[in-house]
């Protein structure tokens, strides 16, 4: 069973390159959107596996991801951080450095029920 993953971006590359990636590895796309009006109400609908956002999303919009976290309690949300030397993973539980296979893996984590990706 694939991961549901939900992307909320704030720069609109991001969400093309993360929707392109995640999908050539067999993850389920959910809903993908850029604002906050609009993602809040569709996480909280379609209820993903994990939400992948950006850090201007983190940095811009805290509470709402407290609120998604309070109502979807099983959700995960990794806040990637575009740096030099690929990305770095922030989970809520730590975090860590690395490029796809890093962001997939955590995906994976995060799912018991996901299926590796082959």
């Amino acid at each position: 069973m694939a991961a549901r993953v939900f992307i909320w971006y704030g720069h609109p590359l991001f969400a093309r390159a993360m929707e392109t990636l995640l999908r050539r590895e067999g993850m389920e796309i959910v809903g993908v959107a850029g604002e906050t009006a609009e993602a809040v109400p569709a996480i909280l609908h379609c209820r993903p596996d994990v939400v992948v956002a950006d850090r201007i999303v983190e940095r811009e919009h805290p509470l709402a991801i407290a609120e998604i976290i309070r109502v979807c309690q099983r959700v995960r949300v990794l806040v990637l951080d575009l740096i030099e030397d690929g990305m770095r993973i922030y989970d809520g539980q730590g975090s860590g450095a690395g490029k796809l296979e890093a962001i997939v893996q955590a995906i994976e984590e995060a799912v018991p029920h996901a299926a590796p990706a082959a």
